[in-house]
């Protein structure tokens, strides 16, 4: 046996550092029940109540399997399964199966995948984070939720589901598609794709661009459109514009048009070819 992987597997048993990964970087093994090494595949397995650390990512598993190069010192992939939980930079990712590849420093997560971050949570079928840009996207039975998302203060968007969510942090943006149906001050959006504008921060929604078929609804408010843009309350008043076979139901109350504009809060509004249908005392009245 040659002595680079005898040391090797001595710094295992004993719980200490394990060679390097990637340039200066270490893996910590905290605890496993059983660890195996073969030296002609270059692959780790740790077994039984597996916990490891490496720059500064916490994994947690039933069992991890190491991929690895140049006689056990350098990681390639790592392959958990079994109430996974990996905890990084303030968040705690969940999944029944998880696989981390070293060089590309990503995460994905599949089984029920989750990441919570403070209030914050996404949950779907499978789940991928990039660390050094913090994308991230999720697919199948995306749902979740974000506190103070949709005006500040413990005001919270709700994602009730979408086929795939989409985090692009250098645009601030969080694409949702898959017949996507978000809540946001009380505003129920449904779609084929919406779009969600975040402030500099990524913590407040300034707009929310829908794709048809759009359906929205409020109270006894009712609204549908080719397309659809919501501007929650913020510097400006809180809007709703409506574009292309625009409708707009309130009561026994209708509008169409080729645009409608609606204030929630003042209950103003304003249209372009417009029809109005109002109910008066009983009566029904249309204005073209």
């Amino acid at each position: 046996m040659k002595a680079k992987t005898l040391r090797a597997m001595l710094g295992m048993w004993m719980g200490c550092v394990v060679g390097s990964a990637l340039g200066d970087t270490v893996l910590e093994i905290k605890h496993a029940d059983k660890w195996t090494y073969d030296a002609e595949s270059g692959t780790q397995v740790l077994e039984g109540n597996v916990e490891v650390a490496y720059e500064g990512i916490q994994i947690q598993a039933a069992r991890i399997r190491f991929n690895t190069s140049q006689g056990g010192k350098n990681l390639e992939q790592a392959f958990a399964e079994g109430a996974v939980r990996v905890q990084a930079e303030g968040r705690t990712a969940r999944g029944e199966k998880a696989e981390y590849d070293f060089g590309k420093d990503t995460l994905r997560l599949s089984g029920n995948a989750s990441v919570t971050q403070g209030k914050n949570v996404i949950q779907a079928r499978e789940i991928q984070f990039t660390r050094a840009s913090s994308a991230m996207t999720a697919v199948g039975g995306v749902s979740g939720s974000f506190a103070g998302a949709s005006g500040g203060g413990e005001k919270a968007l709700t994602l009730e589901r979408a086929g795939k969510w989409v985090f692009d942090p250098s645009r601030h943006q969080h694409d949702l598609t898959g017949d996507p149906v978000v809540v946001m001050e009380d505003t129920r959006i449904s779609a084929s794709r919406i779009l969600l504008q975040m402030d500099q921060e990524d913590k407040t929604i300034v707009r929310a661009d829908s794709e048809a078929p759009v359906e929205i609804v409020r109270d006894d408010l009712r609204a549908s459109a080719n397309s659809a843009t919501f501007f929650p309350a913020g510097d400006s008043e809180e809007s709703l514009v409506l574009n292309g076979n625009a409708r707009l139901y309130q009561g026994a109350n209708f509008m169409s048009g080729d645009e409608i504009v609606f204030f929630p809060k003042s209950g103003d509004m304003r249209g372009k070819n417009v029809h109005v249908t109002i109910q008066v005392e009983g009566e029904t009245g249309g204005m073209p």
